[in-house]
């Protein structure tokens, strides 16, 4: 009996890594001139463009860590509580990282971080139910 390739699995988790980056960037992107109405002063710009790879790693992290990227996750439902646990913990440690890397000044503002972490989780759920519509895993 020959054995499935794994290939299709590897290219859906490369392509969820990136899709979920993507989110993350604009999600806080979306949340940060929300926030400023447009109007985002430059020294908020300044430190997005400085903090969102931080911000995007954090995420990206606490997915593998939840072990959203394993191929058993790929077509069951119960990724979608470790999707939220996944939120709740980033949005936790970004908060702290953000207190403690602030010098009497956060680099962003915790309202842009709320909303960004928020969002991403969200979309990070509508993007896994649209992969698990769209194709069928092997177990």
């Amino acid at each position: 009996m020959e054995q499935a390739s794994s290939e299709p699995i590897d290219r859906f988790r490369w392509a969820q890594i990136g899709i979920d980056a993507a989110i993350v960037f604009g999600s806080y992107l979306g949340a940060l001139v929300l926030r400023f109405a447009g109007k985002v002063p430059d020294k908020y710009w300044q430190h997005f463009f400085r903090f969102v790879p931080v911000i995007i790693l954090v995420h990206l992290l606490a997915n593998y860590s939840m072990r959203l990227y394993d191929r058993t996750r790929l077509s069951t439902g119960k990724e979608a509580g470790r999707l939220v646990w996944a939120g709740l913990g980033t949005m936790l440690l970004l908060g702290f990282i953000a207190g403690f890397i602030s010098e009497g000044v956060r680099p962003l503002p915790l309202s842009v971080l709320i909303l960004g972490a928020t969002v991403s989780v969200l979309a990070f759920e509508l993007t896994r139910f649209g992969w698990r519509t769209r194709f069928r895993f092997p177990a």
